[in-house]
């Protein structure tokens, strides 16, 4: 068996921590414990665990030591050439990653939202995505009218609703911020005369339009208004904000939404924020992502971008 074959064959059988091959090697440059440890920015303790694990694992002694200088040995030598490569390509794997450069990802970024958020980030996240030189594509899906979305792991693509979502373990989820609800009305309607609407004084004669898929109103907000949801008694549902202001603008709907600035290109239409006893009502967002894309440098860009966005509501 050779020294190679050994070395794999000892790795194999007692598996150990890598990073400790850098305790190793950095003993070996400096020979003494008080050098190696300003190199490495860790205390002599630490370095004297590392070697005692080291030990364990190889059963051999690493190091001649000499009023307090270390010396390797034969075996410590050999063992670190076949070391150092790999400690050099892991190095540069981590680099590479620091390294990552947004502007070269080519594909299609899809982001899923029901029609309500797609009104609201469409645009502004393009936008987002453009200011950072991105190269990519982009793609807005509807979210589907009943559950999740269903995410191709080889497809870049993220889910935005409200948050928190009830997911299997194939997706991760994170929490975006929040942007409050509020309600849109034809102006001279009697809940303008308020600053914020009081959910109490919503009656059940309330006519309301909706887009489909909605936003999910999350379980809180059910149960801590469900004393004031008023029956609804014309409940129209359509595909676009759009066709929504239109409805609310000349047959007297209201509609629940961000205002999203919508309001000041339809002059007959104005916008309240809803409260409960004075204080506003925020709809807490997030967005969801496959597993497979778990700490892939990209998914840090989309996080900014979603900040970006999520600045943009105030």
């Amino acid at each position: 068996m050779t020294l190679v074959h050994s070395y794999v064959h000892i790795l194999m059988k007692q598996f150990c921590d890598l990073n400790l091959f850098r305790y190793l090697s950095a003993l070996a440059q400096y020979g003494r414990l008080d050098r190696a440890a300003f190199h490495l920015g860790v205390s002599r303790s630490t370095i004297n665990r590392a070697l005692s694990e080291l030990r364990d694992n190889f059963g051999n002694e690493l190091f001649i030591v000499e009023q307090g200088q270390y010396s390797a040995t034969r075996f410590t030598k050999e063992l670190l050439v076949k070391a150092e490569p790999a400690m050099d390509d892991l190095s540069a794997l981590y680099r590479s990653a620091d390294d990552y450069d947004f502007t070269k990802e080519q594909g299609t970024l899809v982001v899923y939202a029901p029609n309500a958020f797609s009104d609201l980030i469409t645009l502004k996240f393009y936008l987002a995505m453009q200011e950072r030189g991105s190269q990519l594509k982009f793609e807005s899906r509807s979210w589907p009218a009943h559950g999740i979305p269903n995410f191709n792991s080889e497809e870049i693509a993220i889910g935005l609703n409200t948050y928190p979502f009830d997911i299997d373990k194939q997706l991760v989820q994170h929490y975006a911020g929040d942007f409050p609800l509020g309600i849109f009305c034809r102006k001279g309607h009697e809940l303008l005369t308020q600053d914020i609407v009081d959910i109490s004084t919503l009656t059940s004669d309330l006519k309301l339009v909706r887009m489909s898929p909605k936003v999910a109103i999350p379980k809180w907000l059910h149960e801590k208004s469900a004393e004031y949801i008023p029956t609804v008694a014309a409940d129209l549902t359509v595909s676009s904000l759009s066709v929504a202001l239109a409805c609310v603008e000349q047959h007297d709907f209201c509609m629940f939404a961000h205002h999203g600035g919508y309001h000041l290109n339809t002059p007959n239409v104005d916008w309240r924020p809803i409260g409960i006893d004075g204080e506003i009502i925020k709809l807490k967002y997030g967005w969801i992502h496959h597993r497979t894309w778990y700490q892939h440098p990209i998914m840090k860009v989309i996080k900014d971008i979603i900040h970006d966005v999520n600045q943009s509501f105030d």
